[in-house]
């Protein structure tokens, strides 16, 4: 397979030798049994720049040792995986739904344990307005963080697969066709030549990997903290 001339060289390339062959510590199987490739070995990996680790990572048990002799011919290389760590995006009816229901269930065990008590009504009214701010704040805080955290680990994840991307190509190519034989039940040859068509198209390729491999979406949705004003309301 001709070189991509688009691909950055690293000053080591011993370095760029070993990244590929690390990605994902699912130990699961593709549709046709195939082992899965170790994510926590990638983004180790992918912390230390380390190409040779990441190119580990990528192949099935018992096949690093013939990585060298692979250089030239993705197709020999063992690198299926499926990763099951999916995240679904937050949105605002997802913010409004939690926000309301936790609202009203602890708004009305405030109240029923008020009234239970006997207390006057402006009490009642008083710490059940109490509950309702404290509760506002918390929830807000809580979807701000958690979506901040979301979107931190969607864009560290895109990192890695465009390292990966630029400095194992070969590897990468071959999980796609993994993919597409395994769990589609593509040809060699079809699934071949689908690679190598959106492999043309970086951008696309990277966020077709980040949704098929890895079960992410990056989303240009709200921001965190406009998710979190809405779910007090």
């Amino acid at each position: 397979m001709q070189h991509d001339k688009s691909l950055p060289l690293l000053d080591n390339p011993g370095a760029v030798e070993a990244a590929c062959f690390a990605s994902v510590q699912q130990p699961c199987c593709s549709k046709g049994g195939v082992p899965g490739r170790d994510l926590d070995k990638a983004r180790l990996a992918y912390k230390t720049r380390d190409v040779h680790a990441t190119r580990q990572a990528n192949l099935a048990p018992g096949e690093a040792h013939n990585h060298h002799h692979q250089h030239s011919n993705y197709n020999e290389l063992a690198c299926a995986h499926t990763e099951s760590h999916k995240q679904t995006s937050s949105d605002y009816l997802k913010a409004i739904v939690f926000g309301g229901l936790d609202g009203i269930v602890t708004i009305f065990a405030i109240v029923a344990g008020c009234v239970g008590a006997n207390l006057h009504p402006s009490k009642v009214v008083i710490i059940g307005v109490g509950n309702l701010l404290a509760d506002a704040i918390s929830m807000g805080f809580g979807e701000f963080v958690s979506s901040a955290a979301e979107e931190d680990f969607v864009k560290s994840e895109r990192e890695r697969e465009e390292w990966e991307i630029e400095n194992c190509p070969n590897e990468e190519k071959q999980e796609m066709v993994e993919i597409y034989r395994d769990r589609y039940g593509f040809t060699e040859e079809d699934a071949d030549c689908l690679v190598n068509i959106t492999f043309k198209y970086r951008e696309f390729f990277v966020q077709h990997m980040m949704v098929e491999e890895l079960g992410l979406m990056a989303t240009e949705g709200p921001s965190p903290i406009r998710r979190a004003c809405w779910v007090p309301g």
